[in-house]
């Protein structure tokens, strides 16, 4: 098992970026709108590589194998919200609505190669493996996408902070 962790060796490194902000006003006494945007950022690069005594690259007579793949994905939101609410006696009433609407996107990127002519290079030099040349070699990449749009509200009341009945809805 000892072995196994000797001949192989990999990386990855990610990095995570995320900013978002609320702007709130109050217009009326009773009355508040909120706007929220922001983004979270993501992306990651891997690095995997087997050497000649590796028991899978012996069994499979592959002559060192390595390997990079990359990714990023990016989600966007924006999100209106109005909220009011009123006091009338002992009862008490909040009304919440609001819109919202998500963007995501997604890439990724991966290469494989194999029969290297020395441990040497590790996963920084892909084209050197042989496989390549064969047609043997993979190579895949992806982009994917979709939005998210939705509406919802929200009804509380109360009776003198004793009895609380609460509805909501959403749409998407």
């Amino acid at each position: 098992p000892v072995g196994l962790l000797q001949e192989e060796n990999g990386n990855f490194e990610g990095r995570d970026t995320r900013l978002h902000g609320t702007v709130t006003v109050r217009p009326i006494e009773h009355l508040r709108l909120s706007l929220l945007s922001g983004v979270s950022r993501g992306s990651g690069l891997s690095g995997d590589a087997t050497t000649f005594k590796h028991v899978n690259t012996t069994l499979n007579a592959q002559g060192g194998t390595a390997s990079r793949s990359t990714s990023s994905g990016e989600d966007r939101i924006l999100e209106g919200t109005g909220t009011y609410s009123d006091s009338y006696g002992r009862n008490n009433v909040t009304l919440l609505g609001g819109y919202s609407y998500q963007d995501f996107i997604d890439e990724s990127f991966s290469a494989g190669n194999f029969q290297f002519p020395t441990d040497l290079f590790g996963y920084d030099a892909l084209q050197r493996g042989t496989a390549l040349a064969d047609g043997k070699a993979s190579l895949s990449s992806s982009k994917s996408g979709y939005k998210l749009i939705g509406f919802f509200g929200r009804l509380n009341y109360d009776w003198e902070n004793r009895f609380l009945v609460m509805g909501s809805v959403r749409h998407e």
